[in-house]
């Protein structure tokens, strides 16, 4: 399982932790950035500090 998902919904894009009761509501570029990212790829700061 992955400790994080980025991902769409109704218009917005979240980032949330599998059974965590909380998430991030992220900018489309943030969201974009990370979906165009090779996995070997280290995380972008932004990302690292919000989660």
């Amino acid at each position: 399982m992955h400790d994080l998902i980025a991902s769409p919904f109704l218009e917005q894009h979240l980032l949330l932790r599998p059974g965590s009761p909380s998430g991030l509501l992220l900018p489309q570029a943030q969201y974009e950035e990370l979906r165009g990212l090779d996995p070997a790829e280290p995380a972008p700061d932004w990302f690292t500090d919000a989660a």
